[in-house]
């Protein structure tokens, strides 16, 4: 019994001890990390500023392995394909404004996605339509929702003489997100004697095509001389003049500190690509998206 006693007091004695050691260690720590903050915030802010850079590397990876699972980065390639394989979908018969009839191929909203844009114009009006496509994350082809009324005529993509068009571009971040503004014309005859030209702004917003109206410039021709009557608003119906309407896009997007860009496409006729393989199909629609710029 006394020796079992002894032997408890023994064992308590270490701990204690240890206790002891452990608190004085963590003194000592306590007292080293003071005069490091004390002395040298420098070294202490170095470390951890190369901490930080390490984790950023770390869930850098670690996000682009997510999205390469999801398919949010489907390489460019296998989404151009995708485009190829679903044609029929697309590059279909139209039966009016048909004068043109093209595709092109960019990235508008800088995201990593292919935006495949197929316009025709044409008829008596100078009618524009156009449709919007994309590759969702599930490798499907996806026609975007606009904001186009389906009554209206759509802005003109496509120049009317080139098949190369460049565009004035806006960029600017609303709320931590930053979005792109293509400014597009439209020229619409409404009668012999009527003509409406409308500047715009057209942007991929939550994936939809939104287009931002901007002003308007009415031309009629109805005095007996055949001499123009010309006058611009925008579209609160606010009157400009001249040199307001012709840079009323630039005045509008500095105002919000947007940055100035140019970008430029290659369209191509659809019919080009409906009577060949998928491959060539592929081929046609790469040498479109590799003639893309942006800067």
């Amino acid at each position: 019994m006394r020796k079992n006693i002894l032997f408890g007091l023994i064992i308590l004695s270490f701990v204690l001890a240890g206790c002891k050691q452990d608190a004085k260690e963590e003194k000592e720590a306590s007292t080293e990390v003071t005069k490091e903050l004390s002395g040298g915030q420098e070294e202490v802010t170095e470390t951890a500023t190369e901490r930080l850079s390490d984790m950023e590397g770390v869930w850098t990876d670690y996000a682009e392995y997510l999205d390469s699972i999801s398919g949010a980065t489907m390489d460019i390639q296998k989404q151009i394909e995708v485009f190829a394989q679903n044609r029929d979908k697309w590059a279909t018969d139209i039966d009016f404004a048909d004068e043109q009839y093209k595709f092109t191929l960019a990235d508008l909203d800088m995201d990593g996605q292919v935006e495949l844009l197929v316009s025709n114009t044409g008829g008596t009006g100078f009618f524009t339509s156009t449709s919007f496509y994309n590759v969702d994350k599930n490798g499907k082809l996806k026609e975007l929702n606009t904001t186009f009324s389906g009554y209206e005529s759509e802005p003109d993509l496509m120049d009317q003489v080139s098949d190369e068009s460049d565009v004035t571009v806006y960029s600017n971040i609303i709320n931590g997100k930053g979005y792109y503004n293509y400014i597009v014309y439209d020229f619409m005859k409404e009668s012999p004697t009527s003509y409406v030209y409308r500047v715009s702004s057209l942007a991929i917003v939550d994936d939809v095509v939104t287009e931002t109206k901007l002003a308007i410039e009415y031309e009629t021709y109805e005095d007996p001389d055949y001499e123009a009557t010309i006058s611009y608003e925008d579209y609160n119906g606010t009157e400009l003049t001249e040199d307001e309407y012709r840079t009323y896009a630039a005045r509008y997007y500095e105002a919000q500190q947007a940055s100035e860009h140019r970008a430029h496409f290659k369209w191509i006729d659809v019919s080009d690509i409906v009577d060949v393989s998928d491959s060539e199909a592929a081929q046609i629609l790469m040498e479109s998206y590799d003639a893309y710029s942006f800067h």
